[in-house]
């Protein structure tokens, strides 16, 4: 493969079963999606900085992820459990609907937005960087509770949870609050001046509304 290379794209190569080795290109975007026999992706190039793996059936496992990664999208992928170590610079992970997923490793402190919704075997979230900006776990529906959520996050969508019985202290910082069918929550926390967007429709359980504007 030729070392100039800086992009590669493999788009429904329903034959192909492995990647080969990257090591010696100079590649920093890959996108791979609806390779449906995809098994195997042998060693990264050192110089990626995106990587996108979509819809890989048979993909039970990632390879060793460099350093240079900033951004990582692992969507629809059943057959894949855990993730590898995540790189310290790593600033958007999106590993939504890999419903085998059954844990997240420790998430890398320059991490802005995480998605990890509808990865249904998901019972818990690691401890959240205080980078976090936005956070998606929508139809987590064996998730009981969110960890400490960070001080600068703008956003949380925990649509679907329908086990999560209560959520933690709102940072000042948040603007949209998504929580729409948490079939379990009782109540919520207070609500800070700055949220613009709230959405607990269908909360069957939810009792009242806290004070509404703390902090203003």
């Amino acid at each position: 493969m030729p070392c100039s290379l800086t992009a590669m794209t493999l788009y429904y190569c329903t034959s192909l079963e492995q990647l080969p080795s990257l090591r010696h290109t100079a590649i920093t975007v890959l996108a791979i999606t609806s390779c449906v026999q995809l098994q195997l992706i042998q060693t990264l190039p050192a110089s990626i900085q995106s990587l996108s793996l979509t819809d890989l059936p048979l993909l039970r496992q990632l390879p060793p992820l460099p350093q240079s990664l900033a951004h990582l999208v692992v969507y629809w992928n059943p057959a894949l459990q855990q993730l590898p170590a995540l790189p310290l610079h790593l600033t958007s992970l999106l590993s939504s609907r890999c419903e085998n997923l059954v844990a997240l490793p420790t998430l890398p402190c320059k991490l802005r937005d995480l998605d990890v919704s509808f990865c249904t075997q998901l019972q818990q979230l690691p401890e959240l960087p205080a980078s976090l900006v936005q956070l998606y776990c929508t139809g987590l529906s064996r998730l009981r509770k969110l960890p400490v959520l960070p001080l600068q996050l703008t956003e949380l969508h925990c649509e679907q949870c329908y086990s999560l019985e209560q959520l933690p202290a709102l940072p000042d910082t948040l603007h949209t609050l998504e929580c729409e069918h948490c079939h379990q929550l009782l109540a919520l926390p207070d609500i800070p001046a700055s949220l613009e967007v709230l959405n607990c429709s269908g909360c069957k359980k939810l009792q009242g509304v806290p004070t509404i504007g703390r902090g203003g």
